[in-house]
């Protein structure tokens, strides 16, 4: 079962509730924006996603591999989606999508076990009129909201 650990110590998140989204203040200034502080290692949002592997470009070069999709829950918000429907949350409707960029930086064989090892860059994009699709390989349209470097560990 894949894993994935992204640490944040803090993350500001604007308000899911305030639309357009317009040039971010600080916390403090605007009514608009929420600031979610969080401990080591506390969970933030789920992802939902497509993950595409590619082998080494040449001699000497690590694999990669690229995930993409979308964020189906985030503490201290509640509207992700931009609609209320459950049965219509997906990617198509929602208003935060990620795309992370990573190389493997080493694979462990241990008995039945494949333990893979991965870092790279995270990104998170915010967009008000959502039309993701996760068949396509690619970034989501939209603003980029959060950026982070991550290390992943897949078993």
């Amino acid at each position: 079962m894949p894993t994935m650990r992204i640490c944040l110590s803090c993350l500001i998140v604007l308000s899911l509730l305030s639309w357009p989204l317009a040039v971010p203040k600080a916390a403090g200034q605007d009514p608009d924006v929420k600031e979610i502080c969080l401990a080591e290692n506390q969970e933030l949002f789920e992802l939902v996603g497509q993950v595409k592997n590619a082998p080494p470009a040449g001699p000497g070069l690590p694999a990669t591999s690229v995930q993409y999709g979308y964020l189906s829950s985030v503490k201290g918000l509640e509207k992700v989606f931009s609609t209320d429907d459950p049965t219509q949350q997906n990617e198509k409707t929602a208003r935060l999508t990620f795309y992370n960029e990573s190389v493997t930086r080493r694979v462990i064989h241990h008995g039945n076990l494949l333990i893979i090892n991965r870092e790279g860059t995270s990104t998170i994009y915010f967009n008000d009129s959502p039309n993701g699709d996760l068949t396509t390989h690619g970034k989501f349209a939209g603003y980029a909201v959060g950026l982070s470097s991550h290390e992943n560990q897949d078993r």
